[in-house]
Formats: structure tokens, sequence, C-alpha cells
């Protein structure tokens, strides 16, 4: 930008100047050479017969020169013919040059006049340099080949001439070739040659930047570890007389740099590419941590690494600035088991000497065990067991059940509370806030009375009772269906969510009702209940389960339905009880049965098994075999004709009402083995 402002400024004032001229000396044809046969400029008079019409800067590019007719083509493209005379003043920047200067790919800013044709004469012609800026990719011994950041429309690489008129600068400072490496950001202004080549008026060598951590450093050298995608490494920055020193906006001197300060390094890179530092900016620090001891103007935090936990000194001064959230605090108001945030510079000790300590807030969460007008002790929990701390109430303390103002008043022992504030000298936790959290209690519903519910409660230490209060207010839920409380049942298994009372109650905000399960074998089916025996520690017990058209049934994975239930299956039911004790069935699953036994007869795709009972007793099923049903042998897969008289075989399926078994799955064992072992069990079928 600043060699294109830099191009314009000349162009006008080089056409200030001709105008200048012109306006003092006329044009008249005493003052014009004789036209001469052959010569540019010596057009025609038809060219020339009208007023000339003067014409403003035109921007062109030149496409091809002949004599002293120069082609080119405006930026919208169209083709303009410029002639020249003797009379033409032609420059390049503020250095003046001839028409052997103005070659193909050029490109000019020309002034003249306009005749009749469009041809224009030249009066006054800047050749504009070609301006890029890049990152050199190739230094060769009189060139070097940068990639421009899209200047001048240009792509890919471009390669410049660099000769003995081509000015280096590095800063303000000249310098060489040899100084602009590969990976260095530069400046170009260039003016075609003859041949078309790019040759450099100015290459001005942009600064490197380069940040780390300072590892060493002397008089004359910092050495810096630098981090990218690759990995750290390190570099040796040079520094000399004119290198400056700041932290922030301040001056400071080499002597202010510590070993693990952040710095960021700006200058330039000589030959052999050592960087030689102008200004090295020292960055401010952050340490963060935990207060664990304070000694006169010091503090010490322990802070988190990667590795573990470590210790960092924090020096402490009359300008440092300490806050609270957004409330300007003093130093005194820092204490032990403070969370805070420390940001300065290092200091000669390798202390970090603060410029702000920020104090976040504590937070501590528990159960209130005491509660008085002005402090609540929580006990709280840690992996090392229970604490229990303090917590100082003020009249700005701010009390909150969800998203409700409450007040101190409606904090009860036995609460879930979380306070968060700033800790006073003695430790205590001053709260800001106090945030009533809601209470949970599950278990199975004992009694019912009017606005209450009696919960039996279960942890470690055994089983408790809790009241849960019940309002107009509270939702009754039997999974995302709400319902009353007049669906909740002695027996149900509930969670009740909200706060306690004044009484210690739970007053209930949600009544969660869970669905029940049980499992057992059908002893009877109607058209709307079943009957099952169940089994438990205690022994057996029979649960009536009513059903409907909106009970669903399934068999695996398959839909099934109420007909499909006979006496003898073991089925899983889920569902809810009625204010009578009876489980309401949402959902039947029927579990598969599997027989086990002799076959004695086989009949096509059937055969009959004579099974025994735990009491001795013989029985006979009949087995249904299907096309999907699955054979299982010792040795492997079978078929229906691996079924013979005398096997041993254990199906498993589904029965129908008549008892038959639908098998899908029906396991062989060897007669042999079994003739052989008639009491033991098959270890390959798992047999009896």
């Amino acid at each position: 930008m600043r060699l294109v402002i830099r191009a314009l400024l000349a162009s006008v004032l080089l056409f200030t100047l001709t105008a200048m001229a012109a306006a003092a000396e006329p044009a008249s044809p005493a003052n014009r050479k004789p036209n001469q046969p052959g010569a540019v400029g010596s057009a025609p008079r038809s060219r020339v017969q009208s007023t000339p019409v003067p014409v403003t800067v035109l921007a062109v590019t030149v496409t091809s020169v002949s004599g002293q007719t120069i082609t080119a083509s405006d930026r919208q493209g169209a083709a303009v013919t410029i002639v020249t005379n003797d009379q033409a003043t032609i420059r390049k920047g503020r250095d003046r040059a001839s028409a052997s200067d103005i070659v193909a790919g050029a490109r000019l800013s020309v002034r003249g006049q306009r005749g009749d044709d469009g041809t224009i004469v030249a009066r006054d012609i800047l050749i504009a340099p070609e301006q890029f800026s890049g990152r050199v990719t190739a230094v060769g011994d009189s060139s070097l080949t940068l990639t421009p950041r899209g200047q001048n429309g240009a792509t890919g690489s471009v390669t410049v001439v660099v000769s003995s008129g081509t000015r280096i600068f590095a800063g303000a400072t000249g310098t060489t070739l040899a100084s602009v490496r590969v990976g260095s950001q530069v400046s170009v202004e260039a003016y075609r040659d003859a041949s078309g080549q790019l040759v450099a008026a100015t290459i001005r060598v942009q600064p490197d930047r380069l940040g780390g951590r300072v590892t060493a450093s002397t008089t004359t050298s910092v050495t810096l570890e630098t981090r990218s995608a690759g990995g750290t490494a390190t570099e040796t920055v040079a520094i000399g007389a004119s290198t400056r020193v700041t932290r922030g906006r301040a001056t400071a001197a080499l002597a202010d740099l510590a070993v693990g300060d952040q710095v960021s390094v700006t200058g330039y890179r000589n030959e052999v590419g050592t960087l030689t530092a102008d200004l090295i900016q020292i960055m401010p620090r952050t340490v963060s941590g935990t207060v664990t001891a304070i000694a006169g103007s010091s503090l010490t935090l322990e802070t988190r690494t990667s590795t573990g936990t470590a210790t960092e000194t924090v020096a402490v001064s009359s300008s440092t600035r300490v806050t609270r959230g957004r409330t300007p605090a003093i130093a005194v108001d820092v204490v032990v088991g403070d969370r805070v945030s420390a940001t300065g510079y290092r200091d000669a000790t390798g202390a970090l000497a603060a410029d702000l300590i920020q104090v976040f807030p504590s937070s501590i969460s528990g159960i209130v065990r005491v509660a008085t007008s002005d402090s609540l002790t929580i006990e709280t929990r840690a992996a090392n067991g229970a604490a229990t701390q303090t917590v100082a109430i003020g009249s700005s303390t701010r009390v909150t059940r969800g998203r409700t103002l409450a007040t101190l008043a409606d904090i009860t022992v036995g609460d879930q509370v979380m306070a968060t504030g700033y800790r006073t000298a003695t430790g205590a936790l001053a709260a800001d806030a106090i945030q009533v959290l809601p209470r949970t209690i599950s278990g199975i519903v004992k009694a019912i009375a009017e606005s209450s519910i009696t919960v039996e409660t279960r942890s470690a230490s055994g089983t408790a009772t809790e009241t849960v209060a019940v309002s107009a207010t509270t939702r009754v839920l039997r999974g995302r269906t709400q319902v009353t409380a007049a669906d909740i049942a002695v027996g149900d298994r509930v969670a009740g969510t909200g706060y306690r009372d004044s009484a210690g109650a739970l007053a209930a905000d949600t009544i969660q009702i869970f669905p029940h399960t049980i499992s057992g074998v059908v002893k009877s089916a109607t058209v709307d209940t079943l009957t099952l025996e169940t089994r438990s520690a205690s022994g057996t017990a029979t649960e009536t389960v009513a059903v409907s058209n909106s009970t669903r049934v399934a068999r695996g994975r398959a839909v099934a339905t109420l007909a499909d239930i006979v006496v003898g299956d073991r089925v899983t039911v889920t569902g809810y009880r009625n204010a009578a004790g009876t489980l309401s069935a949402d959902a039947i699953q029927i579990l598969p049965r599997t027989v086990s036994g002799t076959v004695t007869a086989v009949a096509g795709s059937s055969f009959t098994l004579e099974t025994r009972t735990s009491t001795g007793t013989t029985g006979s099923t009949t087995v249904q075999t299907m096309a999907s049903t699955r054979f299982s042998l010792a040795q492997g897969t079978g078929s229906l004709a691996d079924v013979t008289v005398g096997s041993r075989v254990a199906a498993t399926g589904f029965a129908d009402a008549s008892g038959t078994l639908a098998a899908d799955l029906v396991r062989v064992a060897p007669a042999l083995a079994l003739s052989r072992h008639k009491d033991a069990k098959d270890t390959k079928t798992g047999l009896e």
C-alpha cells in the first residue's frame, strides 16, 4: 500500500508540473518541429486537422512498441494507440527515463491529447512499477523468487532480477541480497526490461517475528524454546545496541528478561540466518491455583500441570490490583484457600510480580446440619470422607430455590445446598448466593394419607421412612403420562422431588411412579386377568394381573396377542398397580420354555417326549418342528432325522393352547452316551 501511494503521489506531482509549464508556454505551430517523413509523431495532417482534446491520466498496459508508436490496452481491455515525440517527458518513478524503457508488459500512466481518430499524442508518461509482496521461495546469485499475495493479478511464483541498481532495505537500513533468505517476507518494486524480465528497483525485507519461552539469556543473545505443529525447537536471537525491550506499554531493559518469560521478538535475519532483534516484547504471564500460604508481600499458589501439582510464588506490591469478580478489593482480602489467577511479569528471583490478582468465588455443596440466623454448617463429602464447613450469611446473601427467590427462613436442616462466595480471614465462606437444591426421595409407598404419602427408603444403614407432602401443584407422572395423586397406590415404587418444609417433610414438586415388573408362571388365564405363581426368598406366592386390549404382548421379538398366553407359560409383566393393589399390565413378555426328555414317538414333523418332574412323576409333551427349527448335535448342526425313538432331547420354544410346544431349537444328545450314563448330565449338550 505504501508503494502504491508513493507512485500515485509522484504521478500527480509530475502532471501538475507539466500542466503549469503548458499554461506558461502555450503550444503553437512555431514551437513544433517540422514534420519529417517516416518519423513517429509526424502524423499525417488528417490526424490533427481539428483542435486536439486534452486527455486526463490514462492507465494502460503496453502490448507492443514500434518506433515511437505504442500499442496498449486500457483497464477495460480496449486497444489504445499512443505516439511519442521528442517533447514527451518519460519517467520511472522519480527518475527520468527514455522511450527505450517502454517495453511490452509495462504499465503506464499517460497524459496527452487525443486526436479525432483516437490516437493519443503523449506529453507525459510515467512508467509505473509492478509491485509484489510475498514470501521468498528461492534466492539465486542475482535473482529471487517469491509467491505473491495476489497483487496485480499475479498467481503462482514471480521471479525478479536483482541488478547493481537494485536497492535492498531491511527496515531503514540498506542491506544486500545475501540477507534475503528463503522464507523472508518481502515487498518488491520492479520494471520490465526489453526481454520482458522483471528487474527489481527496490526490495524491502519485512521483519521476522518469533515467539517463544526464554530458556537462557545473556547480554548479547537470548535463547528461545519455540513451538510448532512439528514439536518444540530452540533458536538463538542476537541482541544489538539498538534492541528495544518492552513490558506491555512500558520500556524495560535486557536485565528484565528472565528464564521462563514468554516473549515476542521482531527483527531481521543476517546472511547466516541469525535473527537480530529490533524489539523484544515480554508478554505477561498468568498462573492460576489455590492459595496455600501468605507471607508478608507474597502468596504461594498450588497449581496443576500435566504431570501433577507445582507451587508458584506471587509477589504483591502496592501497585498490584486485586479484584473479586468485577469488584475492586485489596491484597488483605486474599486468604488461604482462595482460588486465584495472577497476571504479571517474573522478577530476578523467578517470582511472578503480579500486576493483577483475580480472586474467584468459592463454591461448596453439601447437607445443612445446623442453621442459625447468620450462618449454616454444611456437611461436605470428599474422597477422604465427610467434613463440615461454616457458611456466613449476610443481609445481601441471595437465596433461591430453582428459579424462585427464597429467604433464609426457607433453608432447613437436611437441605442440599450450594453456597457461592468469598472466604473470610477465618476461613469461613461469606455467601453471596445460596442455591437450595431439590431433593429426591426414592422408595416404596407404605401408606397414603389425604395430603401425604409415606415412603420406605433404603440406604447402607438399613431402611427408613420419609413423609412426602402432596399438594394441588404436585405433578404426578406415570412414565411420560401425567396422572393424579389418586393414582398412587400402596406398594408403588416412586421418586419424589422437591424441597423440605419447616416440618421436615418433603414438599413434592414432582412424583414419578415407576412401573412394577413381576415374573412368574401362568397358573390360570381369563379374558381380563392372569394368575401368576411367583417365587421369592420366602417361597412362592400368587399374583393377579389385570389385562386389557391395550396390553402389549410379545413372544421374543415377535408381536403376540393375549390369546397366545397359555397356562404354564413363563412371563414377565410390566405395569402399574391400581387402588386395589392389582397390577394393570402395560406389557407382557412371554418367555420361551424348555422341556427335556426321552423321545417315545416320532410322527411326521413332530415327536413326543416323556418328561419327568422334580417329584419323579412322568408326563408327555408333543413337540412340533417347523422349517425354521434349528437342530443341534454334539458334533454340530443336525436335522429332524437325528431325532429317533430313545433319543434324549431338549426342545425350546413356545406352547400353544393345547400344550404342544412349537420348537425354535432342538438339542439332541448322543443315544450311546445316554445309555452308558443314564443318570449323568451330558457335558456337551447340558441335558440331564
